[in-house]
């Protein structure tokens, strides 16, 4: 994968044909792994071959009914179709998405049209999910579950580098949850890991300690 950043940060993506996530095997090891996770997270763009599919959608399913599996939207480019939407989130009990992908993915899925809040709730009830996070950039991330709705303000950041932004506040979100936050403070974890992430060079810095 090439990453081309302008000038404010923002990134543009060239993805590679032929690459290791198109040929993930199915193994031993990955059946076990995925048994006794108590979370796996999974997206569109390694689902774009067939051998990879397979793998990530048998592993989703190998997982224990009690785990969070959480479908990382994550469009890009032309690696998607409303199939690709619809079969992962039928495999999904969770969502995450931004405010630029969330239209693509109501068109595709036919949601009705309205506020970000009723098209997650619409998701939520459609495909049985327990949560549906929605993350704005500089205006935040919203929780969206049967229980209620929840928004957070983004921290004020000086954008440096915004690749690795939307996995941080994945990871963030999930460990919160496992570690049995309210989904408030999950939120505005979630939103302080990933301004920090946008405010370094590279996809991947080393991630402080958050009070």
């Amino acid at each position: 994968m090439h990453v081309r950043i302008d000038a404010a940060g923002l990134p543009s993506y060239d993805i590679a044909v032929g690459s290791a996530w198109d040929f993930i095997p199915w193994t031993p090891l990955v059946e076990r792994a995925a048994q006794r996770a108590d979370a796996i997270c999974f997206g569109t763009l390694a689902q774009a071959s067939a051998e990879s599919r397979a793998t990530i959608r048998r592993a989703v399913a190998a997982t224990r009914e009690a785990a969070w599996r959480l479908f990382d939207v994550n469009l890009r480019q032309t690696y998607y179709d409303a199939g690709l939407l619809v079969e992962s989130l039928d495999l999904a009990n969770a969502v995450k998405l931004n405010e630029e992908e969330l239209p693509v993915v109501a068109r595709l899925c036919g949601l009705e049209s309205g506020t970000p809040v009723e098209q997650l709730r619409e998701l939520c009830g459609r495909f049985g999910l327990r949560l549906a996070a929605l993350t704005r950039g500089a205006c935040g991330s919203l929780l969206v579950s049967a229980q209620g709705a929840w928004e957070a303000p983004a921290p004020r950041t000086e954008i440096v580098d915004t690749v690795g932004a939307g996995d941080a506040f994945t990871a963030a979100l999930l460990l919160g949850i496992l570690a049995g936050r309210s989904l408030d403070e999950v939120n505005e974890r979630a939103n302080a890991v990933a301004a920090y992430v946008c405010s370094q060079p590279g996809a991947t810095p080393p991630i402080p300690f958050f009070q």
